[in-house]
């Protein structure tokens, strides 16, 4: 049943639109933004080494004006401005550290030795990480180039120099690779994050327009954002990556929003049936019905804390599949009577 239109169910909608906006805005911000910024600082180093002085060849001088076209498109898709911010969905910045990192490959071809030589020894380090992935590709060529290196005794030959920079321009395939499949993940994860908050927005608005009780969403949001302030102040469960921490940031009050406005209901529905302790005897649900004292705290502690939510959800499952284990026995024994 619809409840009727009132000043708390205009808050609470321009609550979730506030929300919403405020959300886009730090997503922005926050994210996007200083990715573009670090994109655009690695694509100008790019540049200022193609343009340090030096007697180049023909070949070279190709291979320059080739990884220049790469940072050109680059730049491109950078400069390409978002009608709207609000539609960033990482996919220019993707694009933008795929060519910068294929420029950074090709330069190896014009690095002195030493260059080379810095290169391979921190690709060793980098392609044994433990949380990398491919794992077993990266860590074999790692042997390789260890072996190479003890090979060299004084100065490489021509022969060996090319060998040298053919290892590390698999090795930085692969790191590359790797670090371009990480950034995609993060932002597909962000993409994702926004679908679900969008949607649970939506939900929020339809039930509060419907149902009513705007205020159990608040408290149960309260209660979400205190519980993620909470584990980082203690140190623990902290994101590993900063992107990340911002996807969990805008989730968890939405989250608790739902888990206290629907614990309310099931507390409600247990109370009916005696399932709850006198505790919970000033739990009150309902459309018009001005939510207690009572039913406030459920709200926010469903919102805090996750296991006490599920502990209502797991006795009103229990309690329902008791009532249809007992209706499915007294239909059988009629039918046998």
């Amino acid at each position: 049943m619809m409840t009727d239109a009132n000043p708390e169910t205009a808050l609470a909608i321009g609550a979730c639109l506030a929300y919403l906006a405020l959300l886009l805005v730090t997503r922005w911000f926050m994210v996007a933004k200083p990715d573009r910024e670090l994109l655009r600082e690695h694509i100008q180093q790019l540049y200022a080494e193609l343009s340090r002085p030096s007697g180049k060849s023909s070949a070279e001088d190709g291979r320059a004006a080739a990884i220049k076209s790469l940072l050109q498109v680059a730049d491109k898709l950078l400069d390409k401005r978002y009608r709207y911010f609000w539609c960033w969905t990482g996919a220019y910045e993707a694009s933008g550290w795929y060519l910068v990192h294929e420029a950074k490959r090709r330069l190896v071809a014009d690095w002195n030795w030493q260059e080379v030589e810095v290169r391979l020894h921190s690709a060793v380090y980098e392609l044994r990480e433990p949380t990398a992935k491919r794992v077993a590709e990266g860590v074999g060529l790692a042997d390789d180039i260890v072996h190479f290196l003890e090979s060299i005794k004084d100065t490489p030959s021509t022969e060996q120099q090319l060998h040298g920079k053919s290892l590390l321009n698999r090795a930085l395939r692969i790191i590359y690779s790797r670090e371009g499949e990480e950034t995609q993940d993060i932002y597909y994860w962000h993409n994702r994050i926004m679908w679900l908050a969008t949607c649970s927005l939506g939900f929020i608005s339809i039930l509060t327009l419907w149902f009513g009780q705007p205020g159990l969403f608040l408290l149960g949001g309260a209660g979400g954002f205190l519980s993620r302030l909470s584990r980082l102040r203690v140190g623990n469960a902290i994101p590993q990556g900063y992107e990340t921490f911002w996807a969990v940031l805008f989730i968890s009050p939405l989250i608790g929003a739902l888990a206290g406005w629907l614990g309310v209901l099931v507390a409600h529905l247990l109370v009916e049936q005696d399932l709850l302790g006198s505790d919970f005897q000033n739990v009150t649900w309902g459309a018009n019905v001005p939510p207690t004292h009572a039913s406030l705290g459920v709200a926010f502690l469903c919102g805090l804390s996750e296991g006490f939510f599920q502990g209502l959800i797991a006795r009103w499952r229990s309690a329902t599949e008791s009532s249809v284990t007992r209706t499915s026995s007294g239909g059988i024994k009629k039918e046998k009577e």
